[in-house]
């Protein structure tokens, strides 16, 4: 899809067309106003700001094993929403194309065993942006649910990953291999990835 002229002769955010954030003119006393101040500083502005750079990323199918005292990334395969080109399939990472403030969520569903904690965390260029943890359920049939959330100042380029951890030692038998996250087919946005553009 063809992007459409943005602020500046700068490519507008459509489809999959990096976003560029709004840089509004200055007015001077008896300046007239033209069409083309009109599509800068009402139409192209109002675009921008009714569809923000956002992307949401989650794991529909295959596999993704935890092994025990460690953290894993967490691969995901099918995009949600994308409109900034932020998610490559087979990855376990958002790209940042538009600078600015960012919220960003990310979550993984455990299956469960009665020990440990599990764990999520999201981080920016490999450095821990937030992390979350949650004791294991005394009840095998429950599932375990972590889901941080965080704001960061990005820059473009900026790399934002999701990790899953196990840490299985408890009271009864020590977990020594690996816990495998739990996807469904009716819901299938347990393990994601999601970064939604907030300021600049």
């Amino acid at each position: 899809m063809k992007g459409a002229p943005g602020f500046l002769g700068a490519p507008f955010l459509i489809g999959l067309k990096l976003a560029t954030v709004p840089t509004f003119s200055s007015w001077t006393a008896g300046e007239k106003p033209t069409a083309a101040k009109f599509t800068t500083n009402i139409k192209d502005a109002g675009n921008f700001f009714k569809n923000t750079p956002f992307a949401w990323a989650y794991q529909g199918t295959g596999t993704n094993t935890v092994s025990d005292g460690a953290w894993n990334n967490v691969v995901l395969d099918t995009e949600k929403f994308d409109n900034d080109n932020m998610f490559t399939a087979g990855t376990p990472q958002l790209t940042i194309r538009t600078p600015g403030l960012y919220c960003i969520e990310g979550g993984v569903r455990f299956t469960n065993s009665q020990n440990g904690i599990r764990g999520c965390r999201i981080r920016v260029n490999g450095v821990d942006a937030n992390v979350n943890y949650l004791a294991a359920s005394v009840n095998t049939s429950h599932v375990i649910t972590v889901r941080p959330t965080t704001y960061v100042q990005c820059v473009a380029n900026d790399v934002i990953t999701v990790d899953a951890h196990v840490n299985g030692a408890g009271t009864a038998s020590p977990w020594t291999s690996s816990v495998a996250l739990n996807i469904s087919s009716t819901l299938p946005y347990y393990n994601f990835l999601r970064a939604r553009w907030v300021a600049a």
